[in-house]
């Protein structure tokens, strides 16, 4: 049985035939997070994966680490040259490089190679499918947030502001394991949840009928979780209530439809077909997508949008995120992650009650 890093080498071996490239040279922090976690803080590590021997540099700070990794020949760098010299001695014509990195990046790592022929790939693509231990890093990350969202429902009081509970998630996640908060807290209140991506304020403070809304995630050993939750302290205005109900029904529908071989436009479609033919005076409020990959980046593949290409595939984790923003009232958004399975899709998310 392969360890999960043969896996994830596996992986990249595969885009190199399929390019019919000869190796493929990763540099970017993203890369050697996904590779291996330790490797996301070690700045002088370079990574070139060949059709047949794969290779890790680095400087002898790191050396004894990176020799514990059996799967690489580890190469001490004194200079730049060395790494030349591998890429001489492999007979590298053609090489796969990450489309994402910086000018500076590709100006230190990738031009001074020398080599003729250069393809840049998007590595999400490498990384959508993830393997067995990916997804149980992945579920650990979710328990930590849906956690966090109960330890918010039982603490927040009215009169805190947005920018408290904000401060709070932050706080608790890394109580409970996680490295940091994923991204920037989505924490808002009452008519503030009418906007999409809100800023949490330190002036705005709970009302006791205010919906609230919660759009969070925590990173544990380099990978991410996103959840979002509206709830209310107390009885709910109807319509606020009804759009509630509305998104609910919306999100079920879609992660019922999830599994393999579904287009992701299709999922996308379903929760704005739902809007239309239920409450269309609302339905053109659901201005961002279904859903998108998650991985050791918040945004990854599948999108799971009304142009997306992406067709869903056992092993690829994504969120579901329907919402209606009404202006002067409130929005709700319900967001799980879920993993496709073999024959649907699992939540990851849902201990956390909705």
């Amino acid at each position: 049985m392969l360890s999960d890093l043969e896996e994830k080498i596996n992986q990249v071996k595969t885009k190199i035939k399929t390019e019919a490239a000869d190796a493929c040279f990763l540099c970017s922090n993203i890369s050697k997070t996904w590779l291996i976690p330790k490797l996301g803080t070690m700045d002088n590590v370079f990574i070139l994966v060949t059709n047949g021997k794969n290779y890790l540099f680095g400087d002898t700070r790191d050396i004894k680490t990176l020799r514990t990794y059996g799967e690489f020949v580890v190469i001490c760098i004194q200079t730049y040259e060395d790494v030349i010299a591998i890429v001489k001695k492999e007979k590298i014509c053609t090489l796969l490089v990450e489309g994402d990195i910086t000018m500076f990046e590709y100006e230190k790592y990738v031009k001074t190679l020398k080599i003729a022929n250069i393809i840049t790939i998007d590595t999400k693509k490498i990384r959508a499918i993830k393997t067995s231990n990916e997804i149980k890093i992945l579920q650990k990350s979710a328990n930590i947030i849906c956690e966090t969202i109960d330890y918010i429902k039982k603490n927040i009081k009215v009169g805190m502001s947005e920018k408290t509970v904000a401060d709070m998630i932050k706080l608790h996640v890394i109580q409970e394991g996680a490295s940091d908060i994923s991204f920037s807290s989505i924490v808002s209140f009452g008519k503030n949840t009418a906007d999409i991506h809100h800023f949490p304020s330190a002036t705005c403070k709970l009302k006791q009928h205010d919906v609230i809304m919660l759009d969070i995630g925590c990173i544990y050993q380099g990978y991410c979780s996103d959840i979002t939750r509206c709830f209310w302290l107390s009885k709910p205005d109807t319509a606020a209530l009804e759009i509630y109900n509305l998104v609910l029904a919306a999100q079920k529908k879609a992660i019922a439809a999830i599994k393999p071989g579904v287009k992701a436009c299709e999922i996308d479609a379903i929760c704005r077909n739902h809007f239309t033919s239920i409450a269309p005076q609302w339905a053109k409020t659901f201005m961002h997508s279904t859903g998108h990959g998650v991985g050791v980046q918040i945004h990854e593949l599948p999108m799971v949008s009304t142009k997306s290409n992406d067709t869903l595939v056992c092993g690829q984790v994504h969120t579901v995120e329907p919402g209606i923003y009404v202006e002067n009232l409130c929005g709700v958004r319900i967001e799980d992650m879920v993993v496709v399975t073999e024959h649907g899709c699992t939540v990851l998310t849902k201990k956390a009650s909705k």
